[in-house]
This record gives C-alpha cells, sequence and structure tokens, in this order.
C-alpha cells in the first residue's frame, strides 16, 4: 500500500499487476465508497429539487384555486357612492367597485355588442360574474336565432 501512496503523491499511475490482491481490493473499496457517496449525494439532492418543484407547484395550485374563489365570489358591497353626473358604464366603473371576475365579463358582454341599456340593468357590484355571464349568453343565444 505504500507503494501505491508514493504513487498517489507524485501523480503517477499504479499498475494492477504492481499490487498485492488486498492493496487492491482496498482501492477498489475506497473507490466504490466515493462512488457510492456521489451518487447518494446526487440521489438526496434530486429528491430535494423534486420535492421543492412538488412545493412550487402545490403552491401555484393553490394560489389559483385562491384566485378562482376571489374573481367568483361576487362583491358584496350594497352601499353605493352616489355619482355626479349621469348613469354611465364609466362612472360605475369609476365610483363602484367590481372583481376582475365581473370586469372581464363586462368586456365580454360589449366584445358581444350588447346595448349600454341592457348592460347597465345588471351591471351592479352585487350581481356575480356567474349571473353576468349567464346574462351574456342568453342574449347572445337570442341574437343567433
Amino acid at each position: 500500500m505504500a507503494y501505491f501512496e508514493a504513487l498517489k503523491k507524485k501523480g503517477g499511475n499504479v499498475f494492477i499487476d504492481a499490487l498485492t490482491c488486498e492493496e487492491f481490493m482496498m482501492i477498489g473499496e475506497a473507490e466504490l465508497n466515493r462512488r457510492f457517496m456521489r451518487m447518494e449525494e446526487t440521489a438526496q439532492k434530486e429528491r430535494l429539487q423534486s420535492a421543492q418543484d412538488n412545493e412550487l407547484e402545490f403552491t401555484e395550485e393553490q394560489q389559483a384555486k385562491q384566485q378562482e374563489v376571489v374573481t367568483a365570489a361576487p362583491v358584496k358591497e350594497t352601499i353605493r357612492e352616489p355619482f355626479a353626473g349621469e348613469d354611465t358604464i364609466t362612472n360605475r366603473m369609476l365610483y363602484w367597485k367590481y372583481s376582475e371576475g365581473q370586469v372581464a365579463e363586462l368586456k365580454k358582454a360589449i366584445a358581444a355588442k350588447m346595448s349600454k341599456t341592457n348592460i347597465l340593468e345588471y351591471f351592479y357590484p352585487e350581481t356575480s360574474m356567474e349571473q353576468m355571464a349567464e346574462i351574456r349568453e342568453t342574449f347572445i343565444a337570442l341574437q343567433n336565432r
């Protein structure tokens, strides 16, 4: 083994035929142990990375579900501030609070070419996004007759 250590320090090559069987086995065991330790370390890193990725996916899914609940829930604000001027969609948007889902439904209703009068009949903060979608879909169905 001393021969191997001396060659190792010099950076020389070690030939198997110059070693005893025990020395050769010791080299093999040491190298195998190092390789297994590296493999185990790599496997642990991969497991940790996988666990972190799963946590991120779970967090993103959870946030998406929370956002859906927030956008789907109607705003329960029945006290409305009176606004100056005429009753228009723009004035309602400025003075009253609407959820992102309600605003999205308003945009869809405008894109479907609903009249402003029809939109003003139901466009209130307490009208849920689902109700707005149902009204818009009914309007589109009636137009396609």
